[in-house]
């Protein structure tokens, strides 16, 4: 056990360091951002922000095979990393700015919708491409085994500025996500503050997705801050738990995933893993908590 664990951590520096430290970068961030929106019971948003860019960079794959790539006789190579960051973004805002219209009440129908629809789109625009084997990798293994050094610094700069933001705007966000009315007292406005992080959250999917794939994100900002919500003893410790569960539940992912024997897709066995660690520890925490 102990040899094959030291196989695949060499495995990890050796091939994967790139994929894995940006693994780490959006299990930081994610529960960060997840934490934000499920105080203002927005989960079912961190559900669709992700696929919505996931969908847009497979627009990106169809417009460029489209208009671009198709030569006589053959296909030029995958759009590069700014055609599939353009769609991406695209897609978050124009997503984003239909979930805006309708009442507050029912974003979470809205968003579980636009779910369901950006999955079905990605497939269907990537099946009308050349670009099968693309579109297998990502549905089957993702992307973070082929992170490169240029994806890895992209997602850490994006990690550093949004994990800027958040912890110079947390207090007033909590304020904001759970009493408006002191809020609007200490001169701040809820309203713009869902704004600003719904926008926020956009903008990390956006520029994310694309080079990690749409699985990761999700699964890092959603689970833990869903599972651990009621298990924390305060407010305070919520985003720290819901951090610290991502970290370690990533990383013995990503340790499995790499393990000589296994060959699990990096996807599911994220979403494995994150999922059992988060549910162990807060039952573990109110087991304890109760008297």
């Amino acid at each position: 056990m102990i040899e094959a664990l030291q196989a695949a951590f060499a495995l990890i520096r050796e091939f994967f360091l790139d994929g894995f430290v940006a693994l780490l970068a959006v299990a930081v961030v994610g529960p960060m951002l997840g934490a934000a929106l499920v105080v203002r019971r927005m989960p079912l948003l961190a559900l669709a922000v992700p696929q919505l860019a996931a969908c847009g960079q497979a627009a990106a794959f169809w417009c460029f095979a489209m208009f671009f790539a198709k030569r006589e006789g053959g296909v030029v190579e995958e759009p590069g990393a700014t055609i599939q960051l353009a769609g991406s973004v695209a897609a978050v805002f124009a997503g984003m700015l239909l979930l805006m219209f309708g009442s507050a009440r029912t974003l979470g129908a809205r968003a579980a919708i636009a779910f369901l629809f950006a999955i079905a789109l990605r497939d269907v625009l990537f099946l009308e491409t050349p670009y099968d084997k693309v579109f297998e990798d990502l549905v089957h293994r993702g992307r973070l085994l082929t992170v490169d050094a240029s994806g890895r610094n992209t997602v850490l700069a994006a990690s550093a500025i949004v994990t800027l933001v958040l912890v110079a705007t947390l207090r007033r966000n909590q304020v904001a996500a759970f009493d408006p009315d002191q809020a609007r007292l200490l001169g701040a406005k809820p309203r713009v503050h869902t704004l600003a992080t719904m926008l926020l959250f956009g903008l990390y999917c956006a520029v994310v997705v694309p080079i990690v794939d749409a699985t990761v994100v999700l699964v890092l900002t959603l689970v833990p801050p869903i599972a651990l919500r009621t298990a924390v003893p305060t407010l305070a410790s919520y985003v720290p738990w819901c951090v610290a569960t991502s970290v370690v539940a990533a990383t013995i992912a990503f340790v499995l995933a790499c393990t000589e024997g296994l060959d699990w897709p990096p996807g599911p066995t994220l979403t494995i893993v994150v999922t059992a660690v988060s549910l162990t520890i807060a039952i573990v925490a109110k087991t304890v908590r109760r008297p």
